[in-house]
């Protein structure tokens, strides 16, 4: 009832959907091109027509590869709500309906939202990984890659 229907819904931003039911602030974190992160909050917009408007306020704070990992083990401990997309390329002919991208090689979506159910380390041998357990919530179109 909150948007006007439920036809509504359909597609957006996660983050607006989290804090719509949680009232909790939402932020989120994005990879630089040197391989930094940076952190962004989302901020609601009055806007009378769309009640879903959203942007985000970019914060000063910068994080390593070893802080974000370190902040995703601490999250999934709390068992918080994470989610995981890949950036999307410049528009191609192919897209879909809501902009999504197919990275066909890899049976990755660009652009979507994936929900993120666990981030573990294991250690075979001598090496240790870092793994996160996502799944796609379409329930189709797979990871097609090791592990």
């Amino acid at each position: 009832k909150y948007v006007g229907s439920y036809a509504k819904l359909e597609g957006g931003f996660t983050l607006w959907g989290w804090h719509a039911i949680t009232g909790n602030n939402v932020f989120q974190m994005s990879r630089n091109d040197d391989g930094t992160w940076f952190r962004e909050d989302m901020v609601a917009i009055d806007d009378k027509k769309d009640k879903r408007a959203c942007g985000f306020r970019g914060t000063k704070e910068k994080f390593t590869e070893e802080n974000v990992w370190t902040l995703l083990k601490k999250y999934d401990k709390q068992k918080a709500l994470m989610s995981a997309s890949i950036g999307k390329m410049d528009h191609r002919r192919t897209d879909g309906p809501s902009g999504e991208q197919m990275l066909e090689e890899d049976g990755l979506v660009a652009g979507h939202a994936y929900s993120v159910l666990q981030a573990r380390e294991v250690r075979y041998g001598n090496d240790k990984f870092r793994l996160l357990n996502i799944r796609n919530p379409w329930g189709t179109y797979e990871w097609k890659g090791d592990w």
